[in-house]
């Protein structure tokens, strides 16, 4: 926690003449408010603009108050990690062509309106070199860690990475967990270094990135990623290869499960109105004699197309997965098919999704959405039906907003009703009520 203040100390007393010492965009001030009849009020109070902002966060329900303070120097308050941050922290996760293999490593300012999320500081020096500690406040996971990192940009198509960070395992003593040999050796203070290089052009490119984490106790664990991909015409292929040993220990405290992952994505748009979308990724997964929820693999097969002519579009998606793990066997199958038209004044979309388990139809999804907008009024509508094998969900969302110069009202009401085998039925009704104003 001295940390932690010392940080805030360097930063109300040396960054404000970086953070004024440039002519900065004009400010503006952002009011929003929520009611809900579930979560209670969230407001929102902001000043500033995209580089200079000083934000403060109400919310009723979960008796907490934000205050975050955003420079392009230095930030106090909600931040999230970018790049090669993000990748460490899931490593072998994943898709051909994932956009984290091209982002510049950076901790950016988190300006959602959500009362979760992580917390933390960053302080920066240009691209040279910057640092940050972040805190995770998740409800299933937890996040605390520091680290410095640099991102150089060489030309317009060269981008080199590079991270050091700190972390603790996980303490997993008190937990009943499958990985049991770890509750003596729990806690261990892990330094993770790592680095990616990307180089690209229109028509070839190639990225890889490699981490190594320190702890004591054991080998270091290791992370790899090497991702080229070759455009031609109206084709671009993906490919992707990937893995971690069985040491290698996230930021969050968890070991990683994926020991090897492979992949290649194809996107292909012969018109403007066309694109069609494939991929195929397998997983090998870490196999620990004391842990049975390791080894095995997952092999997913997927495939689109969408067809957007004029006003008029429609699609279909399918995803096919093979799972073996704990010694058993399943595959999944998700298809996903749409119709609908888009105007300047509206839109209307229907949809239908179906779900098997091994070959055996466990659910049926029909989802109709529309809207409208005239002028200063927007009109929305979503209408969604779930019907499984031992449960029917209905939900509904009806969601109006006006506008009145710089002003903007804002209203909605959800409904879900459940209806559930051997277990009694489930009606919610929830509304919401808003404003937002910017001067």
């Amino acid at each position: 926690m001295y940390k932690t203040k010392t940080l805030v100390i360097i930063f109300l007393a040396l960054f404000p003449m970086f953070a004024f010492s440039q002519k900065p965009p004009k400010p503006e001030l952002l009011l929003r408010t929520r009611m809900n009849s579930e979560k209670g009020t969230e407001n929102l109070v902001s000043v500033g603009n995209s580089r200079y902002q000083i934000l403060f966060m109400d919310y009723r329900e979960a008796d907490k108050q934000i205050l975050n303070i955003y420079t392009p120097y230095a930030a106090i308050g909600r931040i999230s990690s970018h790049g090669l941050l993000r990748e460490i922290r899931n490593p072998a996760a994943h898709n051909p062509g994932s956009q984290i293999f091209r982002e510049r490593t950076r901790i950016a300012p988190d300006r959602r309106l959500r009362s979760t999320g992580n917390s933390g500081v960053r302080l920066d020096a240009g691209n040279l070199l910057s640092g940050f500690i972040e805190e995770g406040e998740s409800r299933f996971s937890y996040l605390a860690w520091k680290g410095l990192y640099s991102t150089h940009l060489f030309g317009k198509n060269a981008l080199i990475n590079i991270a050091a960070t700190e972390y603790y395992e996980r303490d997993d003593s008190n937990r009943n967990i499958w990985y049991s040999d770890r509750k003596n050796r729990y806690g261990r203070e892990v330094t993770n270094i790592a680095a990616s290089a990307s180089y690209g052009t229109r028509k070839y490119g190639i990225s890889g990135a490699g981490s190594v984490c320190f702890y004591k106790g054991a080998d270091n664990g290791l992370y790899f990623r090497l991702s080229p991909y070759v455009r031609y015409s109206f084709i671009r292929l993906d490919f992707l290869v990937s893995g971690t040993n069985e040491d290698y220990i996230r930021p969050d405290g968890a070991l990683s499960s994926t020991a090897f992952r492979k992949g290649v994505a194809a996107t292909m748009t012969p018109a403007p109105w066309l694109r069609i979308n494939c991929r195929y990724v397998t997983d090998i997964l870490h196999k620990k004699e004391s842990d049975i929820r390791y080894g095995g693999y997952t092999e997913e097969l997927f495939g689109s197309i969408v067809f957007r002519p004029w006003f008029f579009e429609s699609g279909a998606s399918v995803r096919y997965r093979d799972i073996y793990r704990d010694n058993n066997f399943n595959n999944y199958i998700n298809t996903t098919a749409f119709i609908g038209v888009r105007t300047g004044f509206g839109k209307i979309v229907f949809e239908k999704r179906d779900t098997f388990e091994d070959y055996e139809k466990i659910s049926q999804t029909y989802r109709l959405e529309a809207g409208a907008w005239v002028k200063n009024v927007n009109f929305y509508m979503l209408w969604r039906l779930r019907d499984g094998v031992n449960e029917k969900e209905i939900h509904t969302t009806a969601r109006v907003r006006v506008r009145i110069k710089n002003v903007s009202l804002f209203s909605e009401y959800k409904t879900t009703f459940i209806e559930r085998q051997n277990r009694p039925n489930r009606n919610l009704a929830e509304y919401t009520i808003g404003l937002d104003a910017r001067f």
